[in-house]
Order: structure tokens, then sequence, then C-alpha cells
């Protein structure tokens, strides 16, 4: 199930989220959040999509995100702080 959530708002899902634009496009920015967490700032119109919630395999995951994000991920947005 994909949950779409606005920015600075709590995570209903423990998981990853990834952000969209105004367009509905992916940005390339990732995050990992608990439950009640909130999700990262963005600019007006952006939202964070819950898209899985492996815990297992985060590294895995993240590297992959990271080599196919356009302009890169931040440190915060990678380690899920």
């Amino acid at each position: 199930m994909n949950t779409e959530v606005n920015a600075g708002a709590q995570a209903p899902e423990k998981g990853y989220y990834r952000e969209r634009n105004v367009l509905g496009s992916m940005t390339g920015r990732v995050v990992w959040r608990e439950i009640g967490h909130l999700l990262p700032g963005s600019a007006r119109g952006f939202t964070w999509l819950f898209v899985r919630d492996d815990a297992d395999d985060r590294r895995d995951y993240r590297f992959h995100s990271i080599n196919k994000a356009i302009g890169g991920l931040d440190n915060q947005s990678c380690m899920g702080v």
C-alpha cells in the first residue's frame, strides 16, 4: 500500500518514504521513519510517498537509491535521521 503524506507530518507507517514533487515525480530523496516520527519538510506542494517497510535490507536499498538519484542524497536522508 502506497500512502502519500504531507511534508512535516507524522509517518503513519514504519519504513521508507520517497519525496514527490508537485507533478508527482520522485525527487531522489529517500528517508526511513518509524511510526509517529516527523517526515522532513519540503518545498510547497511536495509530499512523501510510503514505498516499503523492509528493515532487513535498508543498506542495500539505500545503496541503490543513491546510485539512481539525480543530484544525490544528503547525509540526513541517507541515514534516516
